[in-house]
């Protein structure tokens, strides 16, 4: 509903971030693209947090700035959880 799209579900405002200030380049819009810019941003929160999955991924979903400031929230902790599960079980 926020207009995330793709496989890895990338806000555009994300896409146009990553293409400006991390990698520096146009992405093609399609599928390789979108998860040459998601593996990009995932790659820059987990250097973010140090490292920290948990809170990189809280990161992705309620944004980097939010997560600085106020840890992260309940609706997110549940994402994160949610993705690490997904992860044991592959």
């Amino acid at each position: 509903s926020v207009g995330a799209q793709g496989v890895m579900q990338v806000l555009p405002a994300t896409w146009a971030y990553v293409e400006g200030s991390l990698i520096g380049h146009a992405v093609q819009h399609d599928a390789d693209g979108n998860v040459e810019v998601g593996i990009a941003y995932l790659h820059h929160l987990l250097g973010a947090f140090g490292g920290n999955e948990r809170l990189a991924l809280g990161g992705w979903y309620q944004g980097e700035r939010a997560v600085k400031a106020a840890g992260l929230f309940k609706v997110s902790k549940v994402f994160v959880a949610n993705v690490l599960a997904l992860r044991e079980r592959m």
